[in-house]
């Protein structure tokens, strides 16, 4: 919720949210885009759920989903949290 408020009063770039999240430790933005792909892969996955069915539940394209999952971008703070909303999980566990 907290990083929620942040994005919507301050535009924060998740870039920088993440900056603050990681434990003091640098990870490079390549390596972060995979790792956060990656993890919403396997949580769709786990869930049953096609691309088409996650981006309707998260309010995003499917292609947005896609390039998402393969690294190609990463998501902005609303969509982290939409995420974190829909798998029940808390935004930094996108992150260990």
């Amino acid at each position: 919720m907290i990083i929620k408020a942040l994005d919507d009063f301050c535009n924060i770039d998740i870039t920088v949210i993440i900056t603050l999240q990681c434990k003091n430790t640098f990870m490079g933005i390549r390596k972060l885009r995979n790792f956060i792909g990656k993890k919403i892969k396997s949580l769709r996955i786990e869930s049953e759920l096609s691309q088409e069915k996650l981006a309707e539940k998260v309010n995003i394209s499917r292609e947005h989903i896609s390039c998402i999952e393969r690294g190609k971008h990463l998501p902005n703070v609303e969509t982290l949290y939409n995420f974190s909303k829909y798998f029940n999980i808390s935004i930094k566990d996108f992150f260990e």
